[in-house]
């Protein structure tokens, strides 16, 4: 069994690392063929759906691997189904009020975005329904198909568009690459998965919607106010400072923090089997804590300022004359983006030791901090003083809960001595 998990946990890395090194080796080709306010306004597009996707699933696609029996499982596969379809609908309906949302992010070409929206929330909300189902059915592969079959198809598309001239060719593949990669990954998958899919029980339906409730009820406002977190400098800045700024800000958010958590989203992995196993024995967990904070930090900062150094002239170089400003965003968030890569690798023991609920505190915490400081910035119309602080506060945050998470193992330690 270990094998397996071992296996299926190397497959989905392997997959998502080559996914993500697809989209970001072809960047310097597209910053050559689209312009920063092209940038702005695919991540304005992309900051939206991610929210949207989060409010039609209701996160009931989480769900999907815990029930028992099959029967269930597919109960609450339908109840995404049909939240979706609402969204599909609403979303739909919404679309006729497009040019006042556009006006309210001071962004008119949003306007001409806004009637893929429905589709891209659907494609994606499906998707994220039938990658927990492979995972209940273990069929990690077609999960790993479906990454690389999108990385490439949307990079392809990209690079495709840009030559052609095509207008909004950065949104375009964005919704058209889901689309194509759940055709193949569909088709790659035998007919038997997906029979039991096919069997509606209006009683089963209502019955899983009742039985994890607890998913819309507590899970969705910790993962929205983390969502809104997160794509809070787009959508914030974008009506103050136009796509453009913000197009160099994305990217610089792309390149860096990309990367990170990949890494850091493997170690977590690796590295909550391996405590839960510790706390299930009753083994100190200390010394595994202390030696990779330290590590990190050896490897880190020097690594760091070196890039400190370097990343202006580096970025320009990479992504053409014009992108040098995306190393200066970046070197600005290096503090954040070290501490962010040590509490992610870590931050399971959150989950160890039951403190979700501590763990929203820090949620909303965040959301205040990085509001005030972009705010800041837009009332003293600084763009590099907003992102600057935003930086700053995100780090002595981190900061302080990173001890917050030292103090929760230097507890459980004395209480097994």
């Amino acid at each position: 069994m270990s094998l397996d998990i071992t296996r299926n946990s190397a497959k989905l890395l392997m997959a998502n690392v080559l996914a993500q090194a697809i989209g970001l080796v072809v960047y310097p080709i597209l910053t050559r063929m689209y312009s920063p306010a092209d940038f702005g306004l695919f991540n304005l597009f992309v900051s939206i759906g991610s929210i949207l996707i989060l409010i039609s699933l209701a996160e009931y696609e989480y769900a999907i691997v815990l029930p028992a029996s099959h029967k269930r499982a597919v109960g609450v596969f339908h109840v995404g189904i049909i939240t979706s379809l609402v969204s599909f609908v609403v979303l739909f309906f919404a679309t006729s009020f497009s040019t006042p949302i556009a006006k309210m992010f001071n962004e008119p070409s949003l306007a001409n975005l806004l009637w893929l929206m429905p589709f891209y929330v659907l494609v994606s909300s499906i998707w994220m329904l039938l990658n927990y189902w492979y995972t209940r059915v273990k069929r990690f592969g077609a999960i790993s198909g479906y990454q690389m079959s999108q990385s490439i198809v949307s990079a392809g598309a990209k690079v495709g568009l840009g030559c052609a001239k095509a207008p909004f060719g950065l949104v375009y593949p964005t919704v058209i690459a889901p689309i194509v990669s759940l055709i193949i990954s569909v088709l790659s998958v035998p007919k038997y998965i997906f029979a039991p899919l096919f069997k509606f029980d209006r009683t089963e339906i209502a019955s899983a919607a009742c039985e994890f409730s607890n998913f819309p009820r507590y899970s969705l406002p910790k993962s929205l106010i983390n969502s809104i977190s997160a794509n809070l400098p787009v959508l914030l800045l974008v009506p103050f400072f136009g796509a453009y700024q913000v197009g160099f800000f994305g990217m610089a958010f792309t390149l860096a923090f990309k990367p990170i958590s990949t890494v850091s989203a493997s170690l977590y992995q690796v590295f909550f089997q391996r405590t839960s196993e510790q706390v299930n024995c009753g083994e100190r967990i200390m010394p595994f804590f202390r030696k990779f904070v330290f590590c990190s930090l050896s490897l880190l900062v020097p690594l760091f300022v070196v890039l400190a150094i370097v990343l202006p002239s580096f970025t320009g170089w990479l992504l053409g004359e014009e992108w040098s400003v995306t190393g200066l965003y970046i070197r600005l968030l290096l503090p954040w983006l070290a501490l962010n890569f040590i509490t992610e690798s870590v931050s399971y023991i959150v989950d160890v030791f039951q403190c979700q609920r501590a763990n929203l505190i820090f949620e909303i915490m965040y959301l205040l901090i990085r509001l005030s400081a972009l705010l800041l910035g837009v009332c003293m119309g600084n763009f590099m003083l907003g992102i600057a602080l935003y930086g700053i506060g995100n780090f002595l945050l981190k900061l302080v809960f990173l001890f917050w998470l030292f103090k929760l193992v230097k507890v459980y330690d004395q209480s097994i001595k």
